[in-house]
Formats: C-alpha cells, sequence, structure tokens
C-alpha cells in the first residue's frame, strides 16, 4: 500500500515539474502565439516545447496555422526562424471544419500577403492541396486576392491543377 502511494506521488511530481508560474508550458506557448507575444513563445522554446506540437487545449492545430489564421505576421516569422515546419497540416480535432491545409493555404484564402511572401521564401509548397484538392492559387482566385495571385503566378503557381470536382484555378474566379 505504501509503496502504491509513493509511485502515485511520484508520477504527480512528474506532472507538476512541467508546470511553471502562469500555467503549463503548452499554455503560456499557445497564449504567446495568440497575443503575440514573442517572449512567452521563445520561453517556453527554452524549456523544450515542440514548435510544431499541436495545441491540446483549443482547436489542435499547430502554432504556425493558429499564427497564420490570425494574422500574426511576426509570430509566423519568428516560429519559421525557430525552425516550425513550414509546410506542416491542420489537425482534424472534429469540429467539422478540417480543410487538411497548411498555412500557405490558410494565409492565401485569408488574403495575408505578407505572411504568403515569408511562408514562400521559407520553402511552402507553393501547389500543396488541402482535402478538396483547392491549390493556394484556388483559393486566392476564389476569395478574390489579386495581389496573391500574382504572388503564385510569379513563383510559378500551376494554374491547371483540378480540384476534387475537375475544377482548376481559372473555374473559381
Amino acid at each position: 500500500m505504501t509503496t502504491q502511494k509513493h509511485k502515485k506521488s511520484k508520477i504527480f511530481r512528474k506532472t507538476r515539474s512541467k508546470k511553471q508560474k502562469g500555467g503549463t508550458i503548452e499554455d503560456d506557448f499557445f497564449n504567446g502565439v495568440a497575443t503575440g507575444d514573442l517572449k512567452l513563445i521563445q520561453n517556453a522554446l527554452d524549456k523544450g516545447f515542440d514548435i510544431n506540437a499541436a495545441d491540446t487545449t483549443v482547436r489542435g492545430h499547430a502554432a504556425l496555422i493558429q499564427a497564420t489564421f490570425n494574422g500574426r505576421e511576426n509570430v509566423v516569422q519568428f516560429l519559421l526562424d525557430k525552425g516550425a515546419n513550414v509546410n506542416i497540416i491542420e489537425n482534424d480535432n472534429g469540429d467539422g471544419q478540417y480543410f487538411g491545409a497548411n498555412a500557405l493555404i490558410i494565409a492565401c484564402g485569408r488574403g495575408y500577403k505578407n505572411i504568403v511572401s515569408i511562408l514562400l521564401e521559407k520553402g511552402a509548397k507553393i501547389n500543396s492541396r488541402d482535402i478538396f484538392g483547392w491549390t493556394p492559387l484556388i483559393w486566392s482566385c476564389y476569395n478574390n486576392h489579386e495581389d496573391i495571385i500574382s504572388i503564385l503566378l510569379e513563383k510559378r503557381a500551376n494554374i491547371h491543377t483540378m480540384d476534387i470536382y475537375g475544377r482548376n484555378a481559372l473555374s473559381h474566379t
């Protein structure tokens, strides 16, 4: 009986050691992503937090996906400079809003021109596809983001790629 109690307290200590003032390392990391607080992000990374880990408390996406979705250009640049996977795909968290998008697709769909440029500069796959076969170019055409369309065409995005319904980017303009 005493041995069992001792084992439990050991496990508890291991879990508690991952905490720091203000919450868990994960909490602080993703709060930094949400607010643009690079110090919080860096502190979590210094403590060994995985830069590509999915958030287990909110939508289940990696930091780069969240920062891109929210238009946090400074966080996107910071995460990529620190080694985040530029082509990481959003997680399916069961909320019915899963598209299998990467950060470039999200930035193109939301019209974040500067983030698109940063992602392309860091090696994002220009012809990547979501679960419907939509490419960054299709998303940009669908949302009429002409400045981003120009960037993608200049970088030689494939205008002939078809989505799962047989439509290409020109079909979405």
